[in-house]
Parts: structure tokens; C-alpha cells; sequence
């Protein structure tokens, strides 16, 4: 997103593509095994115990940290740039040189638009704060190698006005490419759309590195972030 305040959105920067090198640089005898993205399914399992349906507990730990993106913390209606190296939490921003990453305020409006975040009070827009380069967020989880894991995110889209019409999120592990997430929602609405993407991978590490990538084209101001969890595969 362009900002040069909180009521004027400048002209957007040519965004870059992330190289397909990036993607395979972890070489395909050191990846985990992956699979792309797929519809997020809600599935209850009762258990009969003595006659009576007792659902299954379906609590799951989430390994990602701050994976709503609440720290830090912002005022209402505020927003913050983070440049390559910043921490939010859990996280780095990574990318080229002169990337960054936008956290938004739900409160946030911008020419009539709005920014609901997916889950909690904040977002991320890894276009940044009118850089738009393919920068985005890495944090590293401890992992059991042989183990399954499931990593589910939202896309945000506005497909109108400067945000562009739709939004593209690679999704790398441990350097390798688990999912490139394209969101299409939004058409004709002032405001921000999520749409929930799931994958599943193997862990060959007990450490794995988890990064989202923007991947919006020139002129494209939004590409929302949030709602990130990660887990052990049921």
C-alpha cells in the first residue's frame, strides 16, 4: 500500500518478481515433501462413549508466533512501515533492498477503503508502504524431522481502485516453494477480503524456516497477510 498519510494514497513503485531461483535454491534433497494449497475444511468426529456423542477435541497448538500480527501493538486507526531486517514479533522482514511491509490497524481507512484484519485487530500488507518490491516475512519454528505439519493463512484483496484486482503470496519452505496463494475476492467492495489457504508439508529439519513473499504486480497497492497458523498434521 502507498501511504504518505492516513488520507492520501501516493503513486505506486514498480514491484519485482521474486526469481524462480529462490524457490528451488534449497535443492530438492534437502526440501521437505509439500503440497500445494487447498480449501480450509472444518471436520467434526464424534466418539460414541457410552452411548452419548462426545465430540473430539479438535484444540490444536499453533507453532507460528504472532501470527496475527498484534505485536506490536498500534493505535486506532494507525499503521506502521517495516523495512528488510525489522522484527514484528516472531517475524523478519525480508527481501531486496528496499522493501518493507505495512502493519494496519483495523480502524485504518484510506479513500473510502477499508482494512478489516482476518483475525484479531491487525494485518500485514507485504506491498509496504509504496514499495511494492517481492519483500515479505521469515520466522524459523522448531520442527520434528519426519513429521507432518499443516500451515493455513488468509490472503487479503481489494480488486479495485489502486489495490489492483488481485492478491499473490508465495510461500516458501525452508526455501523451497510450498504454495503461490492468489486471492480474486473483492470485486467491486470498499473494502479488504480474506480469503484462507491451507498446505501441508514434511518436515526434514528441527528447525524450518517459514516466509511469505509478495508476488503483486506494478500498480498493485495491496496484498494482505494474516491469520497464520501452523500445527502438527491430524
Amino acid at each position: 500500500m502507498t501511504l504518505v498519510s492516513s488520507s492520501r494514497l501516493a503513486g505506486f513503485a514498480l514491484a519485482g518478481l521474486l526469481g524462480a531461483a529462490l524457490s528451488t535454491a534449497a535443492g530438492a534433497a534437502q526440501g521437505p515433501s509439500l503440497q500445494g494449497s487447498r480449501p480450509l475444511i472444518t471436520q467434526a468426529n464424534p466418539q460414541a462413549q457410552g452411548g452419548i456423542q462426545t465430540p473430539q477435541d479438535t484444540r490444536v497448538t499453533n507453532l507460528i508466533g504472532n501470527g496475527s500480527f498484534e505485536k506490536p501493538v498500534l493505535a486506532n486507526g494507525g499503521y506502521a512501515t517495516f523495512a528488510v531486517g525489522a522484527n514484528l514479533g516472531s517475524w523478519t522482514v525480508v527481501g531486496p533492498t528496499g522493501s518493507s511491509v505495512l502493519l494496519i490497524n483495523d480502524q485504518f481507512t484510506e479513500f473510502g477503503y477499508g482494512f478489516p484484519a482476518a483475525q484479531g485487530k491487525q494485518s500485514l500488507d507485504l506491498t509496504g508502504a509504496g514499495a511494492n518490491l517481492p519483500g515479505g516475512v521469515q520466522q524459523s519454528v522448531a520442527t520434528n524431522p519426519g513429521t507432518n505439519y499443516t500451515l493455513s493463512f488468509e490472503s487479503g484483496n481489494i480488486a479495485s481502485g489502486p489495490d489492483g484486482t488481485t492478491s499473490t503470496v508465495l510461500v516458501l519452505v525452508n526455501g523451497v516453494q510450498l504454495d503461490m496463494a492468489t486471492n480474486f475476492s473483492g470485486q467491486g467492495l470498499m473494502y479488504e477480503v480474506w480469503e484462507p489457504f491451507t498446505a501441508t508439508f514434511t518436515a526434514t529439519t528441527s528447525t524450518t524456516s517459514i516466509a511469505f513473499y509478495n508476488q503483486d504486480g506494478p500498480g498493485d497497492g495491496l496484498n494482505g497477510l494474516d491469520n497464520i497458523k501452523m500445527s502438527v498434521q491430524r
